[in-house]
């Protein structure tokens, strides 16, 4: 006989399940003093034995920290505008040498015993609910027609009201989704053969907003999350 469950019930037994998914999950992630031995992972030992010379590894505190021995320049500034572009790569040296500040190409990743394949499709199956429950939100607080194509982006929708009404909504679709996204959990960017490593910060590379000198630090870096994807990609 078919059990019917209402949705009050289904977001019960959601919120049931998100706390002995969080319960289980949250002491790895954010209390794991597992030791890292490389040499006993192929994938990460070979990782480790390609990355360029002049850069040092180093472990602490569940990190692990790929990092450029010489110091590097680092210009901040956006590299794209008009008068950025228009400049020959001398010019641009010369500009980081007398305006950049001294800093280090440097990446860090968390590490965690490898998560099981039963642990990252659990967590994957939870975000893909949270995210639909997220996109249902505009509909049940009516605020729709009150998207703002100017100031959203692809990766986030903003929505903007004209009378009280319209921003209260506003508000509360906020607050339930600030609430939902609390319940998604961040998967690992690799796994090796007994770790699970997870991308925390990167520092003296190029992109938008900075400008590195030497360039070949930056290049260093992204050899290195190279490694990282083609050994340890999902």
């Amino acid at each position: 006989m078919a059990i019917l469950i209402s949705s009050k019930m289904k977001k019960l037994l959601f919120i049931i399940i998100t706390f002995i998914i969080s319960s289980r999950f949250s002491y790895t992630q954010n209390s794991d003093t597992t030791s890292l031995h490389f040499h006993e992972d192929s994938i990460l030992n070979k990782i480790i034995t390609s990355i360029p010379k002049g850069w040092i590894v180093s472990t602490k505190n569940g990190e692990i920290i790929f990092e450029k021995t010489d110091s590097v320049l680092i210009l901040n500034e956006d590299r794209y505008n008009t008068q950025n572009i228009n400049k020959t790569k001398a010019e641009r040296i010369e500009r980081i040498k007398t305006h950049g500040i001294k800093g280090k190409s440097r990446l860090v990743l968390k590490y965690e015993n490898r998560w099981t394949y039963e642990k990252i499709l659990t967590v994957k199956n939870t975000n893909t609910y949270v995210y639909q429950e997220i996109k249902k939100l505009p509909e049940k607080y009516k605020i729709a027609n009150l998207y703002d194509k100017t100031l959203s982006s692809r990766e986030t929708a903003i929505y903007t009201g004209v009378t009280q009404k319209e921003k209260d909504q506003i508000s509360k679709y906020e607050k339930e989704k600030k609430e939902l996204l609390s319940n998604t959990i961040v998967l690992p960017n690799y796994n090796t053969e007994k770790y699970s490593f997870f991308t925390k910060s990167m520092s003296g590379y190029n992109d938008n907003t900075h400008d590195i000198y030497p360039e070949e630090a930056s290049l260093q870096l992204f050899q290195i999350l190279t490694l990282f994807i083609e050994y340890a990609g999902q």
